[in-house]
């Protein structure tokens, strides 16, 4: 009984440190995500998404313009210079911040990046249809880059950091955009989470749009290939959201936010001349095992029977059923026809045995 005893105090014990570890590197993970989508939110204050009235890039106060030459942003490129660097910083600026972060979360590289070539294809997108153009121009030679971070081991620069992550540097600024709302909606739920003491809920407006977005995204056939940055990248963005979704919202049981998708959609439509037109529109999920199609939710109205794509449906339905019909019909008459043959027949049988027994009797 003693030993009993022992081995389930062990157990028990045993278990608690694990849930424990657990457990602590689950805050660790919350409290790097929140600093992530806390000096995003910081940015956005300082060097906001949107262009000013007048089209051009917007850099406020702070200490953003500390990486302007001079303290003069006087040029689209030193503006978006100054926010990458200023990023950089946040993030891997001295010893401690570049070994805490570099090591597990070099990710964060890549939402840099992202929002770079978000703020490119703004107004830069002729110059630089990818990062790869600005990178080789304006960071891979800059000093501010490849300065080196004292007192830390596997990384030295910011320079090498992106060169671990050079594999993103190659997705078009228009991709890279559609990556950041991605991005920015997610990071607007984890900060709006922190509000939900006052009973705010603009979280699952968020959430709502990112996997609206999300939709279209995964099912972008031209991009979202297997291997692809483009789909690595899309992957841990919908691995936030899932764990954002399992933890916190079921944790506060304060509303719910959508699934996402896991399988590809795709539409039917029907062309013509004029152009295509959804005569039925539907979503098919492409499975292994089954593909199922599902109508529109937006049917055509009786006001659309008689477009012009209506019409043609109409006919192609209707063809099918006279060419049925015809041969229904043409079987019908065969075997008629062969009913006649073999009556007449067997009238001319008995007449000419009519003719044959009347001289025998007679």
């Amino acid at each position: 009984m003693r030993n009993k005893f022992v081995f389930f105090y062990i157990e028990t014990n045993i278990r608690g440190s694990i849930l424990n570890s657990l457990l602590n590197y689950l805050n660790f993970y919350n409290k790097i995500i929140m600093d992530i989508c806390g000096e995003f939110e910081s940015i956005w204050k300082i060097f906001p998404d949107d262009l000013n009235a007048s089209g051009e890039y917007s850099v406020g106060g702070g200490t953003i313009k500390n990486y302007c030459p001079n303290r003069k942003c006087d040029s689209d490129i030193n503006k978006i210079d100054a926010g990458c660097l200023w990023l950089f910083n946040q993030f891997y600026g001295g010893s401690y911040n570049f070994s805490n972060y570099a090591d597990d979360n070099i990710h964060i590289v890549v939402f840099i990046m992202i929002w770079l070539g978000y703020k490119l294809n703004q107004k830069l997108n002729k110059e630089f249809p990818n990062l790869k153009d600005f990178y080789s121009k304006h960071i891979q030679n800059a000093n501010e880059y490849n300065k080196t971070i004292d007192d830390v081991e596997g990384y030295i620069s910011y320079i090498d950091l992106i060169n671990k992550n050079d594999n993103v540097i190659n997705i078009s600024n228009e991709n890279m955009s559609k990556l950041y709302d991605l991005f920015k909606n997610l990071c607007k739920m984890y900060n709006d989470i922190s509000k939900i003491s006052n009973n705010n809920k603009k979280y699952i407006e968020y959430a709502n749009k990112f996997a609206d977005e999300y939709k279209k995204l995964f099912n972008d056939n031209d991009n979202n290939v297997e291997g692809s940055s483009y789909k690595q990248i899309l992957s841990r963005l919908s691995s936030e959201y899932t764990y954002f979704r399992n933890s916190y919202v079921k944790s506060i049981k304060q509303g719910t936010i959508p699934e996402l998708i896991t399988e590809k959609t795709t539409q039917i439509s029907v062309s013509n001349h004029e152009g295509t037109q959804d005569v039925s529109l539907s979503e098919m999920p492409i499975s292994s095992s089954e593909i199922e199609v599902s109508s529109s939710k937006d049917k055509v109205s009786d006001s659309d029977s008689g477009s012009p794509s209506s019409s043609i449906l109409n006919k192609l339905i209707s063809i099918p059923f006279i060419f049925v019909a015809t041969l229904i019909l043409l079987g019908i008459a065969y075997k008629y026809s062969l009913f006649g043959i073999r009556k007449r027949s067997q009238k001319q049988h008995l007449r000419n045995n009519f003719y044959v027994v009347g001289p025998i009797l007679g």
